[in-house]
This record gives structure tokens, C-alpha cells and sequence, in this order.
């Protein structure tokens, strides 16, 4: 059976002249190159992709719930689709809000976090408090007298290392005990911090990017793919189809590759740039951490008054006396 036209489809899918699967192609494709029908006119190329995407299986099943003579079939597929983007907009929208509302919860939580580390004058007066002015040179290049200086070192280039690592998930109660245990000044620490999160959600703009763009590559892989399958061209023209054909697959599976690699955390050099020291320094003191022994003799020092309990617990008696 010959399709002249989209209204061919529903009539061709019942004869079993073609399967469901292809015909649903022919309307990807239809809908693709022809956005202006199907009210997708003010949609951006990433946003037209990522929706037929989304609802392609779709297309399988409207053939199940056409009925020929209620009308055309292009109606009832704009109808679908006008359906379907109405669902897509909202999702939109809702991650556009969300986005807004998470800057603005993060903005108001760095101003309430910078509040926190800010001196009360009237309070220091009546509690003594440590001074911790330290800058990260005074702990990375401090000179050292014999072992037990040096493993205090690096106790704490370590501490700051998971620090800074963890920048995303830590909290205020961490914070103090690393700024007390190395005396490091706790807002030139808190600026850093600031700085490593606006990193990180960078790369994760990044990373939707390269989403978004393998998504579309994804969409031209497919479409070339279904033109070769369902041409009648020439033998230039399919040669022309396939070269277009391998050049959005190479660059699609290039782009899942890509996607395979992500990190949550700031990478080991820019962590090694904010501490003054070689990244593969970066890597020793993470790996020193990984070792049992090593993190709980850090925690120790972290929290010498949860060591000094624990004695007591094991010692209950002497303790008494």
C-alpha cells in the first residue's frame, strides 16, 4: 500500500501494511520537520526533541484509539499532542521554579550562614573563645619539629581535603569542629566552601547541557536511520542519508560516553588550588582517610571529649575513684 498522506497511516496499520512501530516513525518525523501544524512553533530545537522523546512510544498506541469518521486523523493527533505538550509545559515550569526557588533559598541560606560566622563582640566578652585566624598556607607549608607534629599536619590538610570534598553535604556543626581542630579562620573557610558549590553547579549546568544536546543528536540518529530504511532515493541520496546517518551516531555515543562521567564534588585540582598544594597531594590524603586506623585516630582528634567519654565507659571504676 502506497502512504500518500498522514491520513493513510490508521487505514495502512489495520490492513497490516505496515506496523505500528513505523507508522509511529512517520509521525515523529511528520511532527518533527513540520512543528508550525502541531502547535510546537514557539518550542526551541532541544525542547522539541526532548518532548518527542518523551512521547514517541505514544504514537505506537494512537492507533488503538482512532476511530476512522469522527474526523481527520491529523486532528486527532494535533489533539494528542496538545495534550501531551500541555503536561511537557508544566514540567518545564516546574523545574523553572523549583530552579528560581532553590537560588533563592541557597542566596538567603549564605547570608544566613555568613550571619553565623560573623563575630558578636558582646558575646565573646563573656565566653572565651578560641581564635582561629589561620590561613591555609599557615597549615600546608607549616614546618614541623618531630613526628607527632607531623602527623598533626596531616591530620588536618587531611580533614580539610574531606572537607572541601564534601562541600555540598556538610554542616555547621562540622565545620566548627575542623575550624577549632586547625584553627583555620572560619570565614575565609566558609568563602572557599561558597566558592567549590558554585562549582560544582556549574558542571551540573554542564551536564544538563550535554543532556539536552545527546538527546537531539539521539532524535537525528533515528530520523536518518528511518529515512535510509523507508527511502526510495537515489543511490547519492542514500549514500548522502548514510554519511548524515553516521555522523549524528558517532556523535551521539560520544556524548553518552561523556555522560558516564560525572562528579558531585569539586575536582581534586580545584580543591588543591583553595589549599596551596599539587593535586596528586590531594589524592594522598584522600587515600590516607580511606585507611581505618588513619580516620579514627582524626576522629579522635576532632572530638578528644568523646575519646576521654569512651575511657570512662571502659573504665567506670577508676573513674569513680
Amino acid at each position: 500500500m502506497q502512504i500518500t498522506s498522514l491520513e493513510d497511516l490508521p487505514l495502512a496499520v489495520k490492513n497490516n501494511a505496515m506496523t505500528k512501530e513505523e507508522a509511529a516513525k512517520i509521525i515523529w518525523e511528520e511532527v518533527y520537520t513540520n512543528p508550525r501544524r502541531y502547535g510546537l512553533k514557539f518550542f526551541s530545537e532541544d525542547q522539541k526533541s526532548e518532548l518527542l522523546l518523551n512521547i514517541h512510544k505514544e504514537f505506537e498506541k494512537i492507533f488503538d484509539k482512532f476511530i476512522p469518521g469522527t474526523g481527520s486523523f491529523r486532528t486527532f493527533l494535533i489533539g494528542c499532542i496538545a495534550k501531551h505538550k500541555k503536561h511537557f509545559l508544566k514540567v518545564q515550569l516546574d523545574r523553572s521554579l523549583e530552579a528560581k526557588s532553590l537560588a533563592t533559598y541557597l542566596q538567603f541560606k549564605s547570608e544566613e550562614e555568613h550571619q553565623k560566622y560573623i563575630v558578636n563582640l558582646s558575646e565573646s566578652q563573656n565566653k572565651p573563645q578560641k581564635r582561629n585566624d589561620k590561613i591555609f598556607s599557615d597549615i600546608t607549608k607549616q614546618e614541623v619539629q618531630n613526628f607527632e607534629q607531623k602527623y598533626k599536619r596531616i591530620a588536618e590538610i587531611t580533614t580539610l581535603v574531606l572537607l572541601l570534598k564534601a562541600c555540598k553535604d556538610i554542616d555547621d556543626e562540622f565545620i566548627d569542629s575542623v575550624c577549632d581542630f586547625t584553627g583555620i579562620d572560619k570565614g575565609l573557610l566558609y568563602e572557599k566552601i561558597q566558592e567549590l558549590k558554585e562549582s560544582v553547579n556549574r558542571k551540573d549546568e554542564l551536564q544538563q547541557g550535554l543532556i539536552e544536546r545527546r538527546n537531539n543528536s539521539y532524535f537525528y540518529h533515528r530520523k536518518y536511520l528511518q529515512e535510509m530504511l523507508s527511502s526510495t532515493s537515489s543511490e547519492n541520496e542514500l549514500f548522502i542519508l548514510q554519511k548524515k546517518y553516521e555522523k549524528r551516531t558517532k556523535r551521539w555515543k560520544a556524548q553518552n560516553k561523556n555522560l558516564l562521567v560525572r562528579s558531585v564534588s569539586p575536582s581534586n585540582e580545584d580543591i588543591a588550588k583553595v589549599l596551596g598544594i599539587k593535586p596528586r597531594m590531594v589524592s594522598f590524603y584522600i587515600n590516607h582517610a580511606k585507611k581505618a586506623k588513619n580516620r579514627n585516630k582524626i576522629r579522635e582528634m576532632l572530638n578528644p571529649e568523646e575519646k576521654d567519654e569512651e575511657v570512662k565507659a571502659e573504665n567506670p571504676k577508676k573513674s569513680k575513684k
